[in-house]
């Protein structure tokens, strides 16, 4: 499996809206046929009765299978999935309400628009009792009643013995096959009843209202006693009781018993088992409950017990309900396959991130173990789902049995639908935050269910990530970050800028090639062309062929010539705080490989609570060779700190990269701009601020944007992330010193801006711990001299005492205004002589003292 194709987000996504409206067509259309079968009814039988009450209609009617053919199953399914899976993946079933909760809930759902209900009761020595239950007078009339009862019989022994009773006319009796005995009735919703359960008179009310409220809304409710779980070590499935705290709220369930309240359409997967229990089986609260959580993907809730008998079932035949389901385990072995259980000891279970595996890939198997083994030191536990039947104890010895999951994708039998539900059943089981997965790269099953799947869990409860197969020997990475940032995956985007003039066409391309074959993991990535007025027809031509498959393109062309500094910084204006920017001249180059270490950084000091910190402005993509920020003395070469010294392949400095390669924070470059434009403005006029850092050449730089990046990452005690790789490596480099190309820069210098790149098919380059912790990072001056952040700031602090009359803020909050407040002085007036104004004289009376 590998990519699935990002810049096509849209065209997928239109796909998946035109699906879901065929979708609910279909299902409109069957639901008319099976209300016109349903009430054709050919070849009616009447019996005729031994009494003097209505007659008892015997009705024979078609099952699921003769109505719905395979196509309609699977429209129906993942048309009933996409909403109640939907569900499943909010925290809505884990409200735990109460008794006084629930009839809060359902006291404002709209009892007129309430759809009609057929009751299905199966025949028993108690069905008198039964039918006398559900069919009495309401204790109100706005209690729901069903608008038909059926009583379900498999002999004609059973019949006449019914037919012997006496009941309402809206009774009815079907004989069915043991083997096929459920038919589909013309209403919306279906009330199964077990042999011998006897429900409150308000039963039916509280389920059917609960059904239309948002928090319960497709979710099977009723009354559970047992619960199964999968042990630790064996992953073996075991029944055992409901702890008692439990049943004092709603809360998740793994069956169902007693009754079963079903929306019509959840009828087709009950039909998708191969062997459907006889009606007269004790097991059947596991049949119904198992079929519709795996096929349909409709989660189980348990409701609170109650003393009131009006919303209580009464089971009359006490069955032991652990004793049948091992009994039915036992006639069908094959009955839990496919299904997900939580483990025995939930309730202390860790967060969970699933791994959608390749088997065929050692390097993601490899990856998932690696997260295994570091995750489970960090809170979180690691499922791997696996699609074929390797042997994946073998490489990951120590992961529990209970946390590997297979699913057999490669099947040709294996339909979209019921993919979709097998991942989010098992999402939903493991209470999982995130959820990897290979890309595939060609349209299957599996490509199909990812899309659906990620349109499902877009309410944010769990993060997918799809991971290319060929970046995955540089994201080992991924196995030190926390589950909480990396949930945080698709909370930010990188903007990549390029910016080109005159007659640079060829230097254009060369630069685009280096980006358009960057690894971007799938992400969204926009680009921008920013074209200055100066461009020739050639440039143009070379931007406007542009193809960019990760994101939006956008073209921009000047038509009023500017200076380099403002068009560098009008590139950019940031949208939101999770909008990052890379800005680019045409005389760089990239490594394949710059995404991925922008990618991690970001991940580890911006979305890492313990990382955080404000006075990042950005990271570096270049390892500089010289420093250019000493006034008093030439251009010197830079030496940068030893990482065997701290083992990270990073630090920090104050100074911004000179080759221009950066990726820039969004409250940073706005705070930049502001404080520019400020700058520039009062330059050009006032002239009132007097900004001078001590010692830094960029102050004399009246034309660069850098003598103002300089003096604000100064005042502020910021710093940049710099790369510290083996060799010099780095995720950028400049081929052209020179913006003129007329004039080529000397080779000498050309050799000493000239980094080498790290190539795709570098090892070695992306290892876990490859960044150290923030507190761990050695941190360099403006004029690459160890120093604290602390004295950093306190250099900045002590500067803006003397260049501005405003106080330092207690916290950082990205406005420049505190730094630029000139101090008070007379400013001479420049517009000429103005006629003196005139002198007047008052006379001012005060009171004379009076003394005592």
């Amino acid at each position: 499996m590998a990519v699935l194709l990002q810049p096509q987000r849209s065209r997928q996504t239109l796909t998946l809206l035109a699906g879901a409206l065929l979708s609910c067509i279909v299902l409109l259309a069957t639901s008319y046929f099976a209300w016109t079968s349903s009430h054709v009814r050919p070849n009616d039988d009447k019996a005729p009765s031994n009494h003097h009450h209505a007659e008892i209609d015997i009705v024979q009617y078609p099952d699921v299978s003769e109505q719905l053919d395979q196509d309609t199953l699977n429209t129906l399914l993942l048309s009933a999935g996409a909403s109640s899976s939907s569900s499943s993946s909010t925290p809505s079933f884990e409200r735990h309400h109460t008794w006084t909760q629930l009839n809060q809930l359902v006291s404002n759902v709209d009892e007129t628009s309430l759809p009609g209900v057929t009751a299905i009761v199966l025949y028993n020595e108690e069905v008198a009792m039964q039918i006398k239950a559900i069919t009495q007078q309401p204790p109100q009339p706005s209690v729901v009643a069903p608008v038909a009862v059926w009583i379900i019989c498999t002999t004609e022994d059973e019949r006449r013995i019914v037919e012997q009773q006496s009941f309402p006319s809206i009774v009815q009796v079907l004989v069915r096959d043991k083997s096929s005995w459920l038919p589909v009735p013309a209403t919306d919703f279906v009330w199964l009843i077990d042999k011998g359960v006897v429900p409150g008179s308000r039963y039916l009310d509280l389920l059917l209202k609960l059904a239309h409220t948002n928090e319960y809304k497709n979710t099977l409710l009723g009354s559970t006693s047992v619960t199964l779980v999968q042990h630790e070590l064996d992953g073996q499935i075991a029944c055992k009781a409901i702890e008692q705290h439990q049943q004092q709220q709603t809360h998740s369930a793994q069956t169902i018993h007693y009754t079963w309240l079903l929306r019509r359409h959840w009828l087709a997967a009950l039909m998708k088992e191969d062997v459907i229990p006889p009606a007269d089986n004790n097991a059947l609260g596991y049949w119904i409950s198992l079929s519709i959580n795996k096929h349909a993907g409709i989660p189980l809730i348990g409701l609170p017990t109650t003393n009131d008998a009006d919303y209580r079932v009464e089971q009359r035949n006490h069955d032991d309900h652990c004793a049948a389901f091992n009994n039915y385990i036992e006639q069908h072995p094959n009955a839990l396959v496919g299904h997900q259980f939580p483990l025995e000891n939930q309730d202390e279970q860790k967060e969970a991130a699933i791994f959608f595996v390749s088997d065929t890939n050692n390097e993601w198997i490899q990856l998932a173990c690696d997260m295994h083994q570091h995750q489970d030191n960090n809170n979180a536990a690691v499922h791997i789902v696996t699609i074929t039947d390797n042997d994946i104890r073998h490489q990951c010895p120590s992961l529990p049995l209970s946390r590997i999951h297979h699913l057999d994708i490669g099947s040709t039998d294996l339909d979209t639908s019921e993919l979709v539900q097998q991942l989010m059943q098992i999402i939903r089981i493991t209470q999982s935050k995130l959820f990897f997965y290979t890309q595939p790269s060609a349209s299957s099953a599996a490509q199909h269910a990812l899309e659906y799947t990620k349109v499902l869990l877009m309410d944010g409860s769990t993060t997918m990530i799809g991971l290319p197969t060929q970046s995955l020997q540089h994201l080992s990475w991924i196995t030190e970050l926390p589950v909480e940032t990396l949930s945080k995956w698709h909370d930010f985007t990188l903007k990549v800028i390029l910016t080109t003039e005159k007659h640079h066409a060829e230097s254009f391309m060369h630069l685009y090639e280096s980006i358009h074959n960057a690894e971007y993991l799938g992400d969204r990535v926009d680009l921008m062309l920013y074209m200055e007025s100066s461009s020739d027809v050639r440039t143009q031509t070379a931007v406007q062929g542009v193809q960019w498959e990760h994101g939006l393109r956008d073209i921009r062309h000047r038509i009023v010539p500017t200076e380099r500094a403002s068009m560098f910084v009008e590139a950019w204006y940031p949208s939101t705080n999770s909008e990052y920017a890379i800005i680019l001249d045409d005389g760089m180059r990239l490594s394949p490989l710059f995404y991925i270490w922008a990618k991690y950084a970001i991940l580890k000091y911006r979305y890492t609570a313990t990382n955080k910190n404000d006075h990042l402005y950005g990271i570096s993509l270049t390892a500089p060779r010289i420093l250019d920020t000493a006034a008093d003395s030439d251009r010197q070469l830079f030496e940068a700190p030893s990482s065997s010294d701290s083992g990270s392949k990073g630090y920090l400095m104050q100074v911004p990269p000179s080759l221009g390669a950066a990726i820039y924070f969004p409250e940073h470059w706005r705070e930049f701009h502001d404080y520019m434009n400020a700058r520039v403005a009062d330059h050009l006029d006032k002239q009132l601020q007097h900004i001078q850092v001590p010692n830094l050449r960029s102050s004399q730089w009246i034309h660069s944007w850098r003598r103002y990046m300089d003096e604000l990452v100064y005042l502020r005690g910021n710093v940049m992330l710099y790369p510290n790789l083996d060799n010099g490596a780095s995720f950028a480099t400049r081929l052209e010193l020179s913006t003129d190309h007329s004039h080529p820069t000397p080779v000498s210098m050309v050799q000493l801006y000239t980094l080498p790149l790290v190539e795709k098919d570098a090892k070695g380059v992306f290892t876990r711990q490859l960044l150290s912790e923030w507190s761990d990072l050695q941190t360099l001056g403006m004029w690459g001299k160890p120093a604290t952040l602390t004295e950093l700031a306190d250099r900045g602090k002590k500067l803006q005492k003397e260049v501005s009359a405003c106080v330092p803020g207690p916290e950082y909050n990205f406005d420049p205004s505190e730094l630029l407040c000139p101090f008070a002085r007379v400013v001479e007036y420049k517009g000429g002589s103005k006629e003196p104004l005139p002198t007047r004289t008052i006379t001012l009376y005060v009171p004379a003292e009076t003394h005592p």
